[in-house]
């Protein structure tokens, strides 16, 4: 089974990226580089997405 992680942007709530996990649950393990990678990715797009929030209070 394939599981997808969805990513919404800030405002207003629009789904800015899927992520697509294509191992099935009983392939997975620790230290799998490929799904400690995910997490990472999704640190980033939620980083960008406060980056931006920050961004639009400093312009106020």
């Amino acid at each position: 089974m394939r599981h997808k992680i969805i990513v919404l942007s800030r405002r207003p709530g629009q789904i800015r990226k899927i992520v697509d996990i294509e191992k099935p649950l009983s392939e997975r393990s620790y230290g799998d580089a490929n799904l400690e990678a995910i997490p990472k990715h999704l640190w980033e797009l939620m980083r960008e997405e406060a980056r931006a929030d920050d961004g639009e209070l400093l312009d106020v």
